[in-house]
């Protein structure tokens, strides 16, 4: 099953607080990319957000460690 799945913000939660986590989550969507359970990645031009495709069995598949 195809899910869509787009980014938005945690209220309450600065951009600074981000930062930190970037360079592991890119390397952490890269892994899940090549294991084929994110199909399509993009990044938004209107805000800071990405929109992502994903392959899974079913809406209820929530972990995704075993990748």
């Amino acid at each position: 099953m195809k899910i869509l799945a787009i980014e938005h913000e945690v209220p309450g939660v600065a951009a600074e607080q981000f930062g930190p986590h970037l360079k592991a989550e890119a390397a952490r969507a890269w892994e899940l990319y090549r294991a084929g359970l994110f199909r399509e990645l993009y990044f938004r031009a209107d805000q800071p957000s990405a929109v992502l495709m994903l392959e899974c069995v079913g809406v209820g598949q929530r972990r995704i460690d075993h990748v």
